[in-house]
């Protein structure tokens, strides 16, 4: 049975249902968010642990492969805040929701099931109207921090490339004039 018709076999009106249907493919959007901001983190990752296994001790950098590193690292290193903005969002809800997984939690388990029995049908569609509007929010605020996320790690590997060739060209360059 589709997720549709349960709805309707529950005898819930035509707009709780395409509420209910709305509320569903938000969270869709949750799902992608995550998943991207997941790959994002894994690349910031790698494009960190690269540029510190070809980073010498400072003392032996010189000022623009420093101010290079610098610049890499403080570009993917506010990549990361936006992806932890994004993850852990700021997260404020009605508190007398039947819906909204704060304000559940906040209930002992008898009151909770009591207030569903209690709640009528203009009641629960006003609390799921303000649950869909609260995850537009929410998945809204994911995105623009996804966005700033990627925008800032596409920029950094314009001078993380920099300072990785010349950090690595200045080794082997180094290495070559030792052995000579």
């Amino acid at each position: 049975m589709a997720k549709e018709d349960r709805f309707e076999a529950l005898g819930l009106s035509h707009r709780t249902t395409e509420l209910w249907r709305e509320l569903d493919l938000i969270m869709t959007f949750h799902e992608r968010v995550e998943s991207r901001f997941a790959l994002l983190f894994g690349v910031n990752g790698a494009l960190l642990a690269t540029l510190a296994g070809a980073t010498p001790p400072l003392h032996e950098l010189t000022v623009i492969r420093a101010a290079l590193v610098f610049l890499t690292v403080f570009m993917v290193g506010t990549s990361i805040a936006c992806i932890y903005r994004g993850l852990f969002p700021r997260l404020s809800g009605p508190m007398n929701s039947l819906l909204y997984f704060r304000s559940v939690a906040a209930y002992l388990e008898e009151d909770y099931a009591g207030e569903w029995q209690a709640v009528d049908a203009t009641q629960l569609v006003d609390d799921l109207a303000r649950q869909v509007w609260q995850n537009a929010r929410l998945v809204t605020a994911k995105f623009r921090n996804l966005r700033a996320a990627f925008s800032l790690t596409v920029a950094a590997l314009v001078p993380w490339a920099v300072a990785v060739a010349a950090l690595t060209w200045g080794e082997a360059s180094a290495k070559s004039l030792i052995g000579r």
